[in-house]
């Protein structure tokens, strides 16, 4: 495992230090010759807007594949993690903790905002706990970081 992450990491690095840098030149040679776009004509003025937008989308691909080749939160840097179950006549919560280096909070907020690739990682499994009628707690400090999942159970009805 440690292997398939190394190499996700290196390839989540080449992806942004390579081709999405290439992307983001091309996309300022694009805004330069859009800038004297008076002097062509309509095929050409959409040409170059399609093209601005194909690479401003190819970029946004870019770093979300990168991200979910290898989110960086992941390197929280903990050898070990504790899984605990319980349940009681209502809830069922499932706790997972570690003793990493927790998630910065200003990166915490904002995936659980939603702001993080829409259906992976935080945020979907956020949404899924909504979904079923439970929630999900996410508490992380330079201690290590602790994902809660909360059910409410179903009563049998006999």
């Amino acid at each position: 495992m440690r292997a398939q992450d190394d190499e996700r990491r290196r390839i989540a690095q080449m992806l942004h230090e390579t081709t999405a840098h290439n992307l983001a030149g091309l996309k300022m040679i694009l805004a330069r010759r859009n800038r004297t776009s008076d002097r062509l004509n309509d095929d050409e003025r959409n040409a170059l807007v399609e093209s601005m937008s194909l690479a401003e989308q190819s970029m946004t691909e870019i770093r979300t594949l990168s991200y979910l080749l290898h989110p960086p939160f992941l390197d929280a840097g903990s050898k070990t993690a504790h899984i605990r179950l319980q349940r009681d006549a209502k809830t069922l919560v499932l706790e997972i903790d570690d003793r990493g280096h927790g998630i910065p909070n200003a990166s915490l907020e904002h995936i659980m905002s939603g702001g993080g690739v829409v259906g992976v990682g935080i945020a979907g499994m956020s949404e899924r706990m909504k979904q079923l009628g439970g929630s999900l707690e996410i508490t992380s400090s330079d201690q290590g970081t602790t994902v809660r999942a909360r059910l409410r159970l179903v009563e049998d009805a006999d």
